[in-house]
């Protein structure tokens, strides 16, 4: 600090900006600080105070993409009206503090999920197949307009699918409907 900052102009008025400075804390309090050129953090960038939930807390980047956390909570807001790219050379996880295998990825607003060349085609226990042989399957079934089906991952030319029109559970081997089994909507 090269200059001395003053509490008020010579005309008495308040000067917004103040810069104070102790052993061991240095204090800037401006309505707006601009930090021109490359800025390095050593060690952790907190925005407000930990434990701090009384308003919201945000970094913006221009005017299109933000990270934010909600007042109130400890969620985080990733918001972006471009892409957003996740880049690691070893790989992504999602993980909880402390451990366990309990987190959900929710794609149920997805428009698309495009899986390319590595599609899932090992679901644990998802009892959202079968839940005794999930492990056969592959989430690469398609929802179209009158029912839904999914496919084996081993190759083989199964499908099931729900055929809401007519109601009943389909069975195809090799493109061919070889049976159903009719149901009663819940």
């Amino acid at each position: 600090i090269e200059q001395k900052v003053s509490y008020s102009d010579y005309n008495g008025a308040e000067i917004v900006s103040r810069i104070n400075q102790t052993p061991t804390t240095v204090t800037i309090e401006a309505e707006k600080i601009n930090l021109d050129g490359i800025t390095r953090v050593n060690s952790a960038l907190w925005v407000g105070e930990p434990f701090d939930y009384s308003g919201d807390k945000a970094i913006n980047f221009r005017s299109a993409a933000s990270i934010n956390s909600p007042a109130g909570s400890d969620s985080l807001i990733i918001d972006c009206m471009g892409e957003i790219f996740l880049h690691s050379g070893l790989g992504i996880r999602f993980d909880l503090p402390g451990g366990g295998r309990t987190t959900t990825i929710d794609f149920s607003t997805a428009y698309r999920i495009i899986w390319g060349d590595n599609a899932p085609t090992y679901c644990q226990n998802a009892d959202m197949l079968d839940g005794y042989h999930a492990s056969a399957f592959s989430f690469s079934g398609h929802v179209h307009s009158d029912y839904e089906y999914v496919k084996p991952s081993s190759g083989q030319a199964i499908r099931l699918g729900i055929y809401t029109t007519g109601q009943r559970l389909n069975l195809y081997l090799g493109g061919s409907l070889i049976g159903y089994i009719p149901y009663t909507p819940a």
